[in-house]
This record gives C-alpha cells, structure tokens and sequence, in this order.
C-alpha cells in the first residue's frame, strides 16, 4: 500500500526511484519556470506521487508509453470514490 506524506513521497511508498526523481524535476519545474507556491506544489506532489505509485509500470519510458487519458481518468474517478471532498 501506498502511504502519502506531504511530499507525497514518504517511507513505505512503492514509488521507484526514477519516479521520485520524476515527482523532483516536476516540482523544480513548478517552481522555477510556473512561479507556482510552494503549498500548490506541495498538493501537486501529493497527488502525483498516489498517482505514480498506483501504477503497474517500472520506467518513466514505460510509464508515458502506457498513459492515456481513459487511465487517467480511471484513476481520478477511482481515488474520488474512496476519498472525500477537498482531499
């Protein structure tokens, strides 16, 4: 099981390194280039970790070779019906 922190990266998460790395370069870009908050990038951390980690994947190649938009809606709709609002 996946367990979020506010990174959304955390101690027992199964999220391969080259995904960590991915979560990284996404927030840096957020930062850097978006001028994003810091808060806003944190949530987005968050959210893209559950994302990544519910994946059945094992390389960033792999990962955006098998990325449609029905998956991820898929996971969207899923994560919605287990969570309730604002989270």
């Amino acid at each position: 099981m996946f367990h979020c922190t506010e990174d959304g990266v955390g101690p027992g998460a199964l999220l391969p390194a080259v995904f960590a790395e991915l979560v990284d370069e996404y927030s840096a870009y957020g930062l850097r280039v978006r001028s994003l908050a810091e808060e806003t990038v944190r949530e987005q951390r968050l959210y893209l970790g559950r994302f990544l980690a519910s994946q059945l994947v094992s390389s960033q190649a792999e990962l955006f070779r098998s990325l449609t938009p029905g998956r991820l809606r898929s996971f969207v709709f899923e994560y919605a019906d287990g969570h309730g609002p604002g989270s």
